[in-house]
């Protein structure tokens, strides 16, 4: 979207949204509405290349015919198109018109629009650093009085945050000095069609990764990206910070572990609830794939927070519905092998499914249900250890494992029936008889150390 489009469009919601525009300034709207439409239309033709002169124009640089005005102004917005080879990327650089403002202008607003931090030596890696060069050279020049803005912000502050080989770390020290995402786009005069563009979002990832901010700064940053969504974080339908999501997690969830222990616990519960919400839970469904770019030492403390969240529930549960107290000295021998324990997912009849939701917000859609069959207080708790899976139910229920791969589906299910786990073929099976003595604790813990080599 053009600087100009997103403007008029975001200068809509607002309106909408400040003065919660209803029927009786519809007549108003319809103007707005309409003006938006003629912007924007010029707004295509400003910054847009319509698709059929894309081959067109690529072919014509590769042969090195001669260019209309109209395919030269075109040239910036095809250099980084998958298209684009490297010979038609050098005639393309050729032929530009560096002498035009405009034409250095749609160069830049591609170079920040099409930006990316990772360390390949693709193609598209070699095109930003020849453009990066290029710009660098052309922004050492003394700022005309009179240009464009986002020109003026080159001049202003490219060759340091923009151009420089440390140009990221110096805008995410930029993002902090300013103390917010949109205090800093205001601070630049970062036009609005590139706020969120990827060189930003590429900022974003340095300074959540960066270990030397403390975690409440970068939870502040989340926390505005996060209530930016449906406005200015919004392209096509899309939140415009979704690759910078996992980025934020990785920096928060190792950030949130390495603190002391007496500040972690209410961070520990932000930052679940906060990762839950954006990529979604990491050990079932379809989502885990947004947490394929966090890091494996993230993901790993992340999962070992919510077996310690899933144990802590079941427990609380049972503590509330529970006839004995059994419950108790179960929990102190599991709670051992907390470190050990991968997959895990609660299960909860009627009744005890409702004392859950009181109990924990994050856990509304944290943990499954058990069929009508059972009693409305039960619960089960489902965990691995290794390459096996055990059951554990409340109401003096036994213990149960299976080898993973002949194991009842639980993990993730949103409903179980207690008669499929009863009654499938297990591997062994605990009743928690002498409690007091560790007669059961003891049993469990030699088969775990006998099959799955934990002590």
């Amino acid at each position: 979207m053009s600087d100009l489009k997103h403007a008029v469009s975001l200068l809509k919601k607002t309106i909408r949204r400040s003065l919660a525009i209803q029927d009786e300034f519809s007549g108003s709207m319809v103007r707005i509405q309409a003006v938006e439409k003629r912007l924007s239309a010029k707004a295509d033709k400003q910054l847009a290349l319509p698709e059929m002169d894309e081959a067109l124009l690529l072919q014509k640089l590769a042969s090195g015919e001669t260019l209309s005005y109209r395919e030269k102004r075109a040239i910036p917005l095809i250099l980084f198109s998958d298209r684009c080879d490297m010979p038609a990327f050098q005639s393309g650089l050729k032929a530009m018109d560096f002498g035009s403002d405009g034409q250095v202008r749609r160069l830049f607003y591609a170079y920040l629009s099409q930006y990316d931090d990772r360390p390949l030596k693709d193609i598209h890696y070699v095109k930003q650093e020849v453009i990066r060069s290029v710009l660098q050279k052309y922004f050492k020049r003394p700022c005309p009085e009179r240009t464009n803005p986002l020109l003026k912000m080159g001049f202003q502050y490219g060759q340091l945050l923009f151009f420089d080989k440390a140009a990221t770390t110096n805008m995410s020290a930029m993002l902090l000095k300013c103390q917010g995402v949109h205090t800093c786009y205001e601070q630049l005069n970062l036009p609005r069609g590139l706020y969120g563009c990827a060189y930003m979002r590429a900022s974003l990832r340095m300074l959540f990764l960066s270990p030397r901010i403390h975690v409440p700064l970068k939870f502040r940053f989340l926390e505005e990206m996060m209530a930016s969504e449906g406005g200015e974080a919004s392209h096509h339908g899309e939140n415009i910070y979704a690759d910078v999501y996992p980025a934020a997690a990785t920096g928060l969830i190792t950030g949130v572990a390495g603190m002391q222990a007496s500040q972690r616990p209410s961070f520990q519960k932000k930052c679940i609830d906060m990762c839950y919400d954006l990529l979604g839970d990491p050990r079932f469904g379809r989502k885990t794939i947004k947490w394929d770019s966090v890091s494996s030492e993230a993901r790993t403390i992340f999962l070992h927070w919510l077996a310690e969240n899933d144990l802590n529930l079941f427990f609380s549960i049972i503590e509330k519905t529970a006839v004995d107290d059994m419950w108790s000295y179960r929990k102190v021998f599991w709670q051992g092998y907390l470190p050990y324990i991968t997959n895990t997912w609660v299960l909860f009849g009627k009744l005890a499914a409702f004392l859950a939701q009181e109990a924990s917000e994050y856990h509304k859609n944290g943990y499954g249900l058990i069929d009508k069959a059972a009693d409305s207080q039960q619960s089960a708790f489902a965990f691995q250890i290794g390459q096996y899976v055990f059951v554990e139910w409340s109401h003096n229920g036994a213990l149960r494992v299976w080898k993973a791969e002949e194991a009842p589906k639980v993990f993730g299910e949103k409903e179980i029936s207690r008669q499929d786990i009863l009654y499938s073929s297990y591997e062994k099976m605990w009743r928690h008889v002498g409690k007091e003595n560790y007669r059961w604790q003891k049993h469990v813990g030699d088969w775990i150390y006998e099959h799955c080599g934990i002590q």
